[in-house]
């Protein structure tokens, strides 16, 4: 109830957003107002809302509502004839309940689904059975309630159109079959396989021990992949001015032949990575002890490049880093 209730509040609300002219009555109690405009009309002829429309104006038609059965007799009284054991009738969902029992019929009406269904569908009209009606009576000798329920026959007609476009495409298939084994044919007489000794053959039977259940056919092995055609590639754009030329932020520009040579001769020499260190013109000052050199006298100061510290200062055999001697 709490949701119907919800329900009508929303409708209510959005009538009087949405509705031309609809009124504002100021509560969800709309039975009251279809009460109270009844009385006032038919004791001062007048109504109170023009543009309310009453819900008791509308009365309920002799017409009804439901399932109705779609079989005919005759295939009814083939259905209500068959044997189904009352553990299957158990097992049937509430949806298939309800079939049967609007329609006064054992098991349900359903179309074609299972594996099952299909085959049989194969099997009579292979056997000439194709009139739906002559096959939904024949339908109904197979039925057992698990996997073949009983068809009518619009739901043998809809089917015959799945099953015309199936057989179309076996039947193709089987007819390319035939060309499909001459094309491999001639594809082992043009590309015949390279004779192996016993030795090579013995190799490759240790290598391929995996055996392959349907290996494709050879045509499919004999000729290399075809590879996809690759797009030409842009020319740079000296090329395409027949001089030098520089990109700067997209735009394009003549450069002189002459700065290019003197980049190439000096700029290049410049600039060196990480462990390109030119040759050295004399010989290099030995790394020397901060602290010896900041504290010692000048004979210490000359044997700064032998102390310890020289590589780091809390190294240093005669002073401390604050200056005082150890």
């Amino acid at each position: 109830m709490l949701e119907v209730e919800r329900r009508h509040r929303h409708n209510h609300k959005a009538s009087e957003l949405r509705r031309y002219l609809f009124p504002r009555i100021g509560h969800y109690d709309t039975w009251l107002i279809d009460a109270i405009q009844k009385y006032v009309e038919v004791n001062h002829g007048v109504s109170m809302y023009p543009t309310w429309v009453n819900a008791s104006d509308y009365r309920n038609t002799e017409e009804s509502f439901g399932t109705i059965a779609l079989h005919d007799e005759e295939l009814a009284m083939a259905l209500n004839n068959i044997q189904v054991d009352e553990e299957i009738l158990k097992n049937l969902t509430n949806d298939m309940k309800y079939l049967c029992r609007t329609m006064s019929v054992k098991l349900p009406f359903l179309p074609i689904d299972t594996d099952e269904e299909k085959l049989l569908y194969s099997r009579l009209t292979l056997a000439g059975i194709t009139d739906p009606n002559r096959m939904a009576l024949e339908w109904i000798k197979s039925v057992d309630g698990k996997n073949i329920f009983p068809k009518l026959p619009v739901h043998l007609r809809n089917y015959k159109q799945t099953f015309d476009r199936n057989r179309r495409v076996q039947l193709n298939f089987e007819g390319a079959r035939s060309q499909v084994e001459l094309l491999a044919e001639l594809n082992a007489t043009l590309c015949p396989e390279p004779e192996r000794t016993s030795d090579q053959l013995a190799t490759v039977e240790e290598e391929n021990e995996e055996v392959v259940e349907n290996p494709p056919p050879v045509f499919y092995s004999q000729w290399e992949n075809i590879q996809e055609v690759q797009p030409f590639r842009m020319p740079q754009a000296s090329a395409l001015h027949g001089r030098h030329v520089s990109s700067i932020g997209g735009t394009t520009f003549p450069v002189d032949p002459r700065l290019l040579a003197m980049t190439a001769t000096h700029g290049s020499n410049r600039k060196r990575g990480r462990g390109k260190r030119g040759e050295d013109k004399g010989e290099r000052r030995k790394r020397r002890c901060r602290c010896c050199r900041q504290y010692g006298t000048d004979g210490e100061k000359a044997k700064a490049n032998e102390c310890q510290g020289r590589k780091y200062a809390s190294l240093c055999t005669i002073f401390k880093e604050d200056g005082s001697r150890k």
